[in-house]
């Protein structure tokens, strides 16, 4: 599965990718994220959400933000 600007965002860097079949296994494999790596990772994602709600268009609003919805759905349907 392909994660939507997967091409231009570093998932990896605020993100877990936990295979479908380790679902079962969700908060223990959450609980086992070491705490110093968890705050980097939130870190890390506030810096990308902000860079993406404020991009140079503005921010995220109207047709912008229906548009990311639509295509995130589209993603994950």
């Amino acid at each position: 599965m392909h994660a939507p600007f997967e091409s231009i965002l570093e998932y990896e860097a605020f993100s877990l990718r936990v295979p479908e079949q380790q679902l079962d296994n969700l908060a223990q494999l959450l609980a086992a994220v070491p705490e110093q790596e968890l705050k980097q990772m939130q870190h890390n994602l506030r810096q990308v959400w902000h860079r993406w709600v404020t991009a140079r268009e503005g921010p995220l609003t109207g047709a912008r933000l229906l548009f990311l919805v639509l295509v995130f759905s589209h993603q994950f349907s």
